[in-house]
């Protein structure tokens, strides 16, 4: 099965038979579309544009689709590629409707999965099943859904990017310990000891815990608050 190569497989298999004379040419025995007693070939292109009208009866799609999986079967190309581009209107609503139901997926990725089902729903059908044209879209659609809403694979790319900007410095314990300590302390945060001033490191401890009481005093006031001011 060759097919033109677009960027979703749908519109390539719209695209092979479309564009080749020969494809649209090609006739089925099928029942009559004015009666379902007669038989008569039709060609494929007619048979697709009877298809798409909502009130021929279901006896006559069931024959075509029957009459098609045992072409597809018994002589595949071109036939196997006919019978995806017969289904190809159904297999967009699938897309399209599980796109609206909220199944986050790329439409050509889901594409990709109708045409996948659909296959493996084609070769395991009876032909002779009633109603079985219903049957293959209501089958495939539920094999779509249920692909659509298993979880996917995610590229952390922006976590990779995250994690290789980071420190790759080796480990060091005491910063872990200094880092725990300033979170457990309930007075003031932990001080590093690095031989500093200690005039300022002792500041900057006081000034840690007034703001942790909520004190306003303005830096280096010693006398009472003023009037109007809490204490």
């Amino acid at each position: 099965m060759a097919i033109l190569l677009r960027d979703r497989v749908l519109d390539s298999i719209e695209a092979q038979v479309m564009l080749a004379p020969a494809m649209l040419e090609l006739t089925m025995d099928v029942p009559s579309l004015d009666s379902s007693t007669e038989v008569e070939q039709i060609s494929v292109k007619r048979i697709r544009d009877t298809m798409l009208n909502p009130d021929v009866p279901t006896e006559i799609r069931d024959a075509v689709w029957s009459r098609l999986l045992r072409l597809s079967r018994e002589k595949k190309d071109p036939w196997d590629v006919v019978t995806i581009w017969m289904m190809a209107p159904g297999l967009r609503r699938i897309c399209w409707h599980c796109r609206r139901f909220g199944f986050v997926a790329d439409l050509a990725e889901l594409e990709a999965e109708a045409v996948s089902a659909f296959l493996v729903t084609a070769r395991s059908a009876d032909p002779d099943r009633p109603e079985l044209g219903a049957w293959l879209w209501s089958t495939t659609y539920r094999h779509v859904r249920r692909a659509a809403s298993r979880p996917r694979r995610e590229t952390p790319t922006a976590d990779i990017e995250l994690v290789q900007a980071l420190d790759a410095s080796p480990f060091d314990a005491s910063r872990a310990i200094a880092a725990f300590q300033r979170l457990v302390d309930d007075t003031a945060p932990a001080v590093e000891q690095s031989g500093g001033d200690p005039v300022r490191v002792e500041g900057e401890r006081l000034g840690a815990i007034a703001q942790r009481l909520g004190l306003r005093l303005a830096l280096g006031q010693t006398g009472p608050p003023a009037d109007g001011e809490a204490a």
